[in-house]
């Protein structure tokens, strides 16, 4: 019992004390800064802060008992399996001793696995689908695009594993074209119909764009009506200025936006990960992170760029305002975002492909239930995220 509790209970318990304080401090610190940020006074501070403590302990309670509950698993697998075999070792000995031993006795046998070779594959495989069931506990807001995405890393590490191996053969810039090819149905429901969208993902692009709203998005693509003549986009309101002359400057804006914003996300991992080298060669470590947060801001503002380009370019060439060139003009904005990519290195590249690819997948579906060639299935997220983990 005393062994039980120190190989398969205190793991567990640290497990989940770790998890839940780790996710709570990120979570935390992340929400606080988005309400300081906007600046909230008074009664509507305080709704915020209770909303806030509400997410970071159900966020924190799934991460706990997520950690948690997989280190039960596994620790109590591994202990059943720690078990039969000192039980077959002795059984093994017990024969041993009972008849002369022969060459063959003592060398070992090629297929006969020790604890130095055995690597616990299945007991982690079990303790991760259990263990994703804790999925449950999360928001269900949150859980689809969760689900995705651990679904899409999954399939990202099944595709390297494949591809070590030989079974597939290298693409190049595959990443890429899977990126720029999402980004065609996604730019294609942000531009005409927001509603196939996650709505914070949608959200997210409205913030890039600095300038998108639903109003304009409606008067300059989304219900455009045949007129007696042509107006420009600054006369219909969607910008100031000529489409050339706004689209650069805006495009030199987002890119200073943007970088910014990647400011923290580049210097912070390092600054935590990599201090030794930043005293030891600082000049290269700030080229570096300058290098790096001048791509993601490049990146970016050609994302924003090829999007609105699209927009004034088909207003211009889709007679009386109207026309079916419209809905193309989601589709090539679509490719034409794809292209920022390249602003990025390969590594990234994989990254990104694997932050959109969730989003593609949710327009697909809301595709799908909107013609009725699917619906809803119970708990289909939890299941999809238990297998992942697994």
């Amino acid at each position: 019992m005393l062994l039980a509790k120190r190989t398969v209970l205190q793991p567990a318990a640290k497990g989940f004390a770790r998890g839940f304080a780790a996710m709570g401090c990120i979570r935390f610190l992340m929400s606080l800064g988005s309400i300081i940020k906007q600046g909230r006074r008074g009664r509507e501070l305080s709704e915020s802060f209770k909303q806030l403590l509400r997410d970071c302990f159900r966020q924190s309670l799934f991460a706990g008992s997520f950690v948690g509950i997989y280190k039960l698993i596994f620790c109590w697998l591994k202990e059943i399996r720690l078990t039969k075999y000192r039980a077959s070792q002795v059984n093994k000995n017990l024969e041993s001793s009972q008849r002369i031993p022969d060459k063959e006795d003592t060398e070992p046998s090629e297929n006969e696995q020790t604890l130095d070779t055995y690597d616990y594959r299945n007991e982690a495989t079990i303790a991760g689908f259990v263990a994703g069931l804790t999925f449950l506990l999360d928001d269900e807001h949150r859980r689809q695009t969760l689900a995705l995405y651990f679904a899409s890393r999954a399939g990202a590490l099944g595709v390297r594993r494949m591809l070590r191996k030989g079974m597939v053969p290298y693409i190049p810039s595959f990443a890429t074209w899977v990126f720029t090819l999402c980004q065609v149905p996604n730019m294609h429901a942000a531009l005409l119909d927001p509603d196939l969208l996650d709505q914070h993902y949608y959200g997210l692009i409205k913030k890039w764009s600095r300038d998108f709203t639903n109003d304009k998005l409606d008067v300059c693509i989304r219900n455009l009506q045949p007129t007696d003549g042509f107006k420009t986009c600054e006369e219909i309101g969607f910008h100031e200025g000529p489409c050339t002359q706004y689209l650069i400057k805006d495009m030199i804006l987002n890119w200073g936006i943007t970088a910014k914003m990647y400011v923290p996300l580049c210097v912070v991992p390092e600054v935590v990960f990599n201090s030794a080298r930043i005293l030891r060669i600082p000049g290269q470590t700030a080229i570096k992170l300058s290098r790096s947060i001048f791509q993601s801001g490049m990146m970016l503002a050609t994302y924003i760029f090829a999007m609105k380009s699209s927009i004034c370019f088909f207003r211009y060439i889709t007679p009386h305002n109207g026309g079916s060139l419209n809905v193309i003009a989601g589709i090539v904005g679509g490719l034409g975002s794809g292209t920022g990519l390249l602003w990025e290195p390969e590594g990234r590249r994989q990254e990104l492909a694997i932050y959109v690819l969730p989003q593609t997948l949710i327009v697909l579906w809301n595709m799908l239930k909107r013609i009725k060639l699917a619906r809803p299935v119970p708990y289909f997220t939890t299941i999809l995220f238990s297998a992942t983990m697994a």
